[in-house]
């Protein structure tokens, strides 16, 4: 094993760690002490990997955004839209209850720390719609139908994905038929990107 094996394994070790944290903690629950704590190593060494916690939540997003996006790239198409958007459901999920519903307390802290560059994160999320929007046209495609144009499309199906994920995380979803609140926002979905036949 090389020495950039062994990097990439401590890293993906703590971000799993943090995972776990921020699932069980929110942000609040993340810091370098309690990783170094979790995955059974100093805290000095935890600087090595990582600069702060920001540094591990910025990784950690990435990482959430990376995956997503290379699902959307081998999903299969053959289901149309509705089929896609059932197969994303579960991976929007787990994006938000890993890192997404934190995102916004982890914004408001960076803002306190300007000198943090975000560009890398900002162009992964970038990567992802555009990943989004080529599974929604080819899925569209292969069930004879065509996605709506406008801009809005991508930021809206986000939306619904992020809402039903929120809904699901925070346990709200309980006295109802999850598997229909489901159906209803793909259908939903669907109708509204999807061009008039």
């Amino acid at each position: 094993m090389t020495d950039s094996d062994v990097v990439e394994m401590r890293r993906t070790q703590i971000l799993e760690a943090a995972a776990s944290l921020l699932e069980q903690h929110g942000y609040a629950g993340l810091s370098i002490r309690r990783l170094a704590t979790e995955v059974g190593m100093s805290v000095g060494l935890m600087y090595h990997y990582f600069a702060d916690k920001h540094a591990v939540f910025d990784a950690l997003m990435q990482n959430e955004q990376r995956e997503l996006t290379e699902f959307l790239r081998d999903a299969p198409r053959t289901g149309g839209v509705d089929g896609l958007l059932r197969d994303l459901v579960p991976h929007t999920n787990r994006q938000w209850r890993r890192a997404g519903r934190m995102a916004a307390v982890w914004r408001v802290e960076r803002t306190e720390n300007p000198h943090e560059p975000h560009d890398q994160l900002l162009r992964i999320a970038r990567a992802q719609f555009a990943a989004l929007r080529e599974a929604l046209a080819e899925a569209a495609a292969a069930s004879g139908r065509r996605l709506r144009a406008e801009p809005e499309i991508i930021p809206a199906v986000w939306a619904g994905l992020m809402g039903l994920a929120d809904l699901t995380v925070h346990g709200w979803v309980h006295d109802i038929d999850y598997d229909a609140l489901v159906d209803l926002t793909v259908t939903g979905l669907s109708r509204q990107i999807l061009e008039v036949e």
